[in-house]
């Protein structure tokens, strides 16, 4: 299916109606989702040098064996920019499988649901959805909608799905409803393994960063344990700071410069370590790791 003019391929749709999710698009998404070209390619990897560590093949969560990240991008006319991401920690198919999960909130403001059964159990089973704010409940009955329809044996037990959000409203009409449950469960099935489509996608379409363009990035770090070798994955959605804040790799890259503020937006982080670890007892190492560019992050 040929993307509309003005728009990168995969599962966007100029003009916001939810109608357009089509089966042959669905298909055909996996196979679209591959680098653009070998300087799409090298351009990614530069960017990350500065950052050091060894990456894995792709650069990405879905280094990490059996994740699998999907996306739904609304965009239309002047007004809409949002979507969903959807990752599957542990692939469509092991719903049931419950993983070691924990989370924390630097600043408190930013809404995810299925965090009492995290503090409570130190685990989560099934998809994590990230959205934009005012469409928080709606990815959680995407969530819900997908899970009844494929592992309908696990709905009938309980579901308590994470969904998290960062505000799109500066870019987006996010009073407008335009995120459906029909969105957030294409945004599941179109997952898959390999390389992720990063920046304005997905639940990031719509976010800024530093008063500049944010969005959703990922990256991904092999490391030694012992005598084996593990793979640590992050997703994140980033939508604050302010643009003479900006510092990369100890650079103040935005020092003097003037833009729009954002500074009292947040940041939506997923974190995949499938090495052996204590009830994920470390959450917080990744906002001292935010806050060191520095910015005050939710």
């Amino acid at each position: 299916m040929e993307a509309p003019s003005g728009t990168t391929a995969g599962n966007d749709w100029t003009d916001g109606t939810p109608s357009k999710i089509a089966a042959d698009g669905l298909a055909s998404a996996r196979e679209r989702r591959t680098p653009r070209d070998a300087v799409w390619q090298a351009a990614r990897s530069s960017a990350r040098d500065p950052f050091g560590g060894e990456p894995g093949p792709w650069n990405a969560i879905t280094d990490v064996p059996g994740v699998e990240v999907g996306l739904a991008t609304l965009i239309s006319g002047e007004s809409v920019r949002t979507g969903v991401t959807a990752i599957h920690p542990r692939g469509r198919a092991e719903l049931g499988d419950p993983y070691a999960a924990g989370f924390h909130s630097q600043n408190g403001n930013g809404e995810m649901t299925g965090v009492s059964w995290i503090e409570e159990s130190g685990t989560a089973a099934g998809p994590i959805a990230i959205t934009n704010t005012h469409a928080v409940g709606i990815a959680h009955a995407g969530v819900v909608a997908w899970t009844v329809k494929h592992h309908p044996d696990v709905a009938d037990a309980w579901l308590l799905p994470v969904a998290a959000e960062t505000w799109d409203g500066y870019l987006n009409d996010i009073n407008g409803g335009h995120v459906t449950v029909e969105v957030a469960v294409t945004a599941l099935e179109s997952a898959s393994t390999g390389p992720v489509e990063e920046g304005s996608v997905g639940g990031g379409t719509g976010m800024n960063c530093y008063a500049y363009k944010g969005g959703s990035g990922t990256a991904s770090r092999t490391l030694a344990y012992g005598d084996e070798r593990h793979v640590v994955g992050v997703f994140v959605q980033t939508n604050f700071g302010v643009r003479r804040e900006l510092t990369i790799a100890g650079v103040p890259d935005g020092r003097g410069a003037r833009g729009r503020r954002s500074d009292r937006r947040s940041i939506s982080r997923r974190l995949r370590v499938p090495a052996p670890s204590s009830r994920w007892s470390r959450p917080t190492r990744r906002c001292c790791r935010i806050s060191a560019t520095p910015s005050p992050a939710g």
